[in-house]
């Protein structure tokens, strides 16, 4: 086992808005040289549409260099605050204008249509399996902050609105070994009727805003959500666990056949509203819902009512605005007398291109609003879950999510490391040279010398290749033939482990998580079953070098 000795931590700070700006000028120069017009760089405009009748390389390039910098914010950019006041006030405001806006003859129809679809997917509501469904969540709550978001935390501590607590006692009332672990925290319960609302950065435009739930809305909001995307499974082609790769291949095939279009909605948990949900939702799914809401949000210390019925940070949002947006679209079709199959992953839609204005139409009157700017219907551009093509090839840009600000060295280190990694996954070393170059002498002069880890490593860790221009100082992975593994170092997070309050709610989640065939962030792969009551949390401790030995796969 390493052992973890006391080191000074050095005080000498990197500028890691200095080695932006140094990256976007290589960038530029390495790429612009292909491009038919002079190019200037300005990453407040967004009209790479417009160039959708260039050739694909040269649409790949247009899209990198105008989405660099679209995830950094730059110290000259509005700051924090100026961000947040910025997007709460948004959010506020955009209250009122959700709803069902218009209730046409058309618009009635449909809503009976997707009504009929929901109550299909839905069917009967089964308590028995909802309560073996619910689980701990994984994130922050209200009353848990991140850092201590520990499983053993969560059953230690309680909060919760009155109908939660008292649905989360008729829950282990099911279970013995789970009664044992949560009872004394449902006695010492703080009664809440509200959410802490705050945000975290998003790009240089706005932050999201993010509303983390109580902890017995957690803990039952997981079951609900789990029971929905069981029902889904069930009675519709939709996968979850599955579905991203699924709208990656259709964006791609219709960049090139052009038979489906992509739609992305702005604010889509915000604006379903409780008419439309009243509306095509089962009465005691409905109900359910309801009970998972908070009545009021609190943000910077005010109180605030909102018409929101999802907010982000509750377990069963994605996977019910899922089942929302697919019944609307199936709807359409279905009423437009086509079988054709609608294929929907969150707030990422897929159609068939000529039902796209009908959908579009109806999402208007009920206050749902189309991302123009995302969604896909003419030319030979799609985008879906994270997969952009044109005319069938990944044209989809690196874009680094970065604050700007000082960096001690490894902090720094391993900065570059990501940003080497991004780019190669996209472009080669001939074709952005003076990029590659400049991150790998900036890695020799902070660090002495250039780490390569195999490509399953994290990638902050060390670089996956390198350029060949330098070859010295390169520490390679070594493989020893007589005993089949690998060796390398490797940067890593790491610091002394935490000691868990107790060990019951582990062994518990284990039994669960082994029952429900889940995995997640509790139930990993080779780690012990207190590994992650152990370690600290991703992001919460101070980077490292260790040395790492493992089979490597050219033997299995």
């Amino acid at each position: 086992m390493l052992s973890h000795k006391k080191h000074r931590p050095s005080r000498k700070r990197f500028d890691s808005e200095i080695l932006m700006k140094q990256i976007h000028k290589c960038l530029t120069h390495d790429l612009k040289s292909y491009l038919p017009v002079p190019y200037n760089f300005d990453k407040n405009h967004d009209k790479y549409p417009i160039y959708c009748h260039w050739d694909t390389y040269r649409y790949k390039i247009i899209r990198q260099l105008e989405d660099f910098g679209k995830r950094i914010i730059f110290k000259d950019d509005s700051t924090y605050d100026e961000l947040h006041n910025k997007t709460v006030i948004d959010f506020l405001l955009s209250q009122d204008t959700y709803g069902i806006q218009r209730v046409s003859p058309a618009t009635i129809m449909v809503l009976n249509e997707a009504r009929s679809i929901c109550h299909s997917v839905l069917s009967d509501f089964d308590f028995d399996v909802f309560f073996e469904l619910c689980g701990p969540g994984k994130k922050a709550a209200l009353g848990l902050p991140y850092s201590e978001s520990y499983l053993d935390n969560r059953f230690g501590r309680m909060t919760g609105t009155l109908q939660q607590i008292r649905l989360l006692q008729a829950c282990y009332a099911k279970d013995k070994r789970l009664h044992r672990l949560l009872g004394p925290a449902i006695k010492r319960a703080q009664i809440v009727d509200h959410v802490k609302m705050t945000s975290v950065p998003k790009s240089f435009k706005i932050n999201r805003l993010i509303a983390p739930d109580t902890l017995a809305g957690g803990f039952l909001s997981r079951g609900l959500g789990n029971y929905i995307r069981l029902k889904l499974e069930a009675n519709t082609h939709l996968r979850l666990s599955e579905q991203q790769h699924v709208h990656r291949n259709l964006a791609r095939e219709s960049s090139i056949t052009g038979k489906l279009a992509t739609i992305d909605l702005s604010k889509a948990s915000d604006s379903i509203s409780h008419d439309l949900l009243n509306w095509l939702l089962p009465p005691t799914w409905m109900h359910l819902v309801e009970i998972m809401r908070a009545p009021s949000l609190l943000i910077d210390g005010v109180r605030y009512n909102y018409t929101t019925q999802m907010l982000m940070g509750s377990g069963h949002t994605f996977p019910l605005q899922t089942l929302i947006f697919y019944s609307l679209c199936k709807a359409v079709c279905q009423l437009l007398h086509s079988k054709a199959k609608v294929n929907v992953y969150g707030d990422d839609i897929i159609v068939p291109t000529w039902a796209y204005y009908y959908i579009v139409l109806i999402f208007s009157n009920i206050g749902l609003t189309v991302n123009n700017e995302k969604s896909f219907v003419e030319g030979a551009f799609r985008e879906s879950c994270g997969g952009d093509y044109h005319c069938g090839v990944d044209v989809r840009p690196f874009m680094p999510e970065h604050v700007t600000c000082f960096l001690v060295r490894n902090e720094y280190v391993a900065l570059l490391h990501k940003i080497h990694n991004g780019f190669i996954e996209r472009w080669t070393h001939y074709e952005i040279p003076s990029v590659f170059t400049l991150i790998e002498s900036e890695l020799m002069r902070i660090n002495g010398k250039i780490v390569l880890v195999p490509t399953w490593e994290p990638p902050d860790s060390g670089l996956y290749t390198h350029s060949g221009n330098l070859l010295h100082n390169i520490n390679k992975p070594v493989y020893d033939k007589q005993t089949q593994m690998l060796s390398y170092y490797k940067l890593r997070r790491r610091c002394k482990r935490r000691r868990p309050s107790f060990e019951g709610p582990y062994m518990w989640y284990w039994l669960y998580a082994t029952k429900h065939s889940y995995k997640s962030a509790y139930d990993d792969v080779g780690s012990s079953i207190l590994d992650k009551g152990l370690e600290p949390k991703k992001g919460m401790a101070d980077y490292g070098w260790v040395s790492s030995l493992t089979t490597s796969p050219l033997t299995n």
